[in-house]
């Protein structure tokens, strides 16, 4: 993402967008934490007056803590989709096809993740590479690919994967290479990966 509107950096905010959705899992650990300190308390308390207390907080907030990872995860949606949208929104009216082309790579990896979430790994593989078409070096993309491969597919995905972005960062990419986040993600997936030969 490129340019600036109202004096933030959209790829800053969606990066921060994407940080705020990671932080789902914490929210569910915690989620469930709170409910089972009720839980505890409800068993501990010989008192029918405060146990009946602690048993109607529980009812009221298990609702509203369960639903907190699923708040995190839609904030953070929320907050990437404005880095995206405004910079769709400032690039439209000089270029509507670059415009919907930044759609395509921006709504990519929110696709994959649904196709994912249902199993279907061809659908969530095409969602991310009508991405990298528009932005080949884009190692967000190429990051959720590699995570992806991991999860639907077998090693020698992960493997291939991985040759095709050090390829595209390569090509289209900065000529110092992938990130340290991207490296890092490599090597935990891909222990002693050794990158193929151009």
């Amino acid at each position: 993402m490129s340019g600036s509107f109202y004096g933030l950096e959209p790829s800053g905010l969606y990066a921060s967008g994407v940080s705020v959705g990671d932080l789902e899992g914490d929210a569910r650990s915690a989620a469930s934490g709170f409910l089972t300190a009720i839980s505890e308390a409800e068993g501990a308390v010989h008192h029918p007056v405060v146990a009946g207390a602690l048993r109607s907080y529980h009812g009221t907030w298990s609702p509203k803590a369960n639903n907190l990872p699923v708040e995190v995860s839609n904030t953070g949606a929320r907050i990437s989709n404005v880095a995206t949208t405004g910079v769709q929104y400032a690039n439209q009216a000089a270029d509507p096809l670059r415009s919907s082309l930044l759609q395509q790579q921006a709504q990519s990896p929110f696709l994959a993740a649904a196709c994912a979430e249902d199993g279907d790994a061809d659908g969530a593989r095409r969602a991310l590479q009508c991405g990298l078409v528009v932005a080949p070096a884009a190692e967000d993309l190429w990051r959720d690919a590699l995570r992806q491969a991991q999860q639907l597919g077998s090693r020698a995905d992960v493997r291939a994967v991985a040759d095709g972005m050090y390829a595209a960062v390569a090509r289209h990419g900065s000529p110092r290479g992938v990130t340290a986040e991207t490296e890092a993600l490599v090597d935990e997936l891909l222990p002693g990966y050794r990158r193929s030969a151009a």
